[in-house]
């Protein structure tokens, strides 16, 4: 029977750890910075104060399409086996049509790529893609990983905040106006992801840190409640942010003592969505109540 391999996209902000742990490849981002493209190989990218001190300076940042023969490549790596790729949500980046395209055209030409869009992004999508991975190195058939990525799709919950929301008025997640009355007032947005894979602005608070507080006491509801098929206790919480790292670190202590998850992973917010968060956001990320419930 063949393997089951597990890859991705530089969306999913992998920890070089995790990527080890679990054997994962991912595809490359291509980033344009400032007009110029830059490729964003395996996970790593430029350091966190280069990158979003440029952003802090006013260089624009826009994700990029990944090249086709990226995808190709890594694809390649795994010929005669069964490749699941799990890509960004469709919904944010056109990162995923393109790896999809080439599963399809790889495919007429005998290969058995499965090409999913797990209506995620960040450490959502990460969270998922080893979950996943895991399955998969336990000798589980292709149909059954991806009936689990679809089940955990169903239910990965997403909980952020951010001090300046000028860098989501320009990805378009806010209305011009919102971001100038929401900087000029001290107003933090408290971000969720819905069932489409894309990030809304659920509520408003005054001051950081009662935005993070909101956030971890919206994240507790969303993954706290009975009948969760999986307990917070057996789950690992995955905390992004965008060189914030104190912001991350408070989460993280009321979480570790509100909450007593499995593991607790902080992780930088790298550079295909911070590009459209910019500095000094950050995200909690877990499995909860269905995403179609808000």
């Amino acid at each position: 029977m063949n393997k089951v391999r597990i890859v991705t996209d530089g969306c999913s902000d992998l920890p070089d750890e995790w990527r080890e742990r679990y054997g994962i490849d991912v595809a490359p981002l291509t980033l344009v910075w400032g007009g110029e493209q830059r490729t964003v190989s395996d996970g790593e990218f430029f350091s966190v104060d280069e990158f979003y001190d440029a952003m802090r300076n006013g260089v624009k940042m826009d994700l990029g399409k990944t090249p086709e023969n990226a995808f190709a490549e890594l694809f390649g790596r795994y010929a005669g086996d069964t490749v699941i790729y799990i890509g960004c949500s469709s919904a944010m980046s056109a990162v995923y049509s393109v790896g999809a395209a080439v599963a399809e055209r790889l495919n007429a030409e005998g290969a058995d790529i499965r090409a999913v869009d797990c209506k995620a992004s960040g450490g959502a999508q990460g969270l998922i893609v080893c979950e996943a991975a895991e399955l998969a190195a336990t000798g589980a058939d292709a149909d059954r990983v991806l009936e689990l990525i679809a089940e955990l799709s169903a239910h990965v919950r997403q909980v952020g905040t951010t001090d300046d929301l000028e860098y989501l008025k320009r990805s378009g997640r806010v209305k011009a106006s919102t971001a100038f009355f929401g900087n000029l007032f001290g107003i933090k947005p408290i971000i969720v992801s819905d069932a489409s894979g894309m990030y809304r602005v659920a509520k408003k608070v005054k001051g950081k840190r009662n935005a993070l507080d909101e956030c971890v006491d919206t994240f507790k509801k969303l993954v706290c409640y009975p009948g969760n098929p999986m307990p917070i206790t057996e789950q690992t919480v995955y905390i992004g942010n965008a060189d914030c790292a104190d912001d991350a670190e408070y989460c993280a202590a009321r979480i570790a003592s509100e909450l007593a998850p499995k593991e607790i992973m902080i992780h930088s917010i790298g550079p295909g969505i911070g590009s459209m968060v910019g500095p000094t956001a950050v995200a909690l990320f877990g499995f909860g109540k269905p995403t179609a419930e808000q």
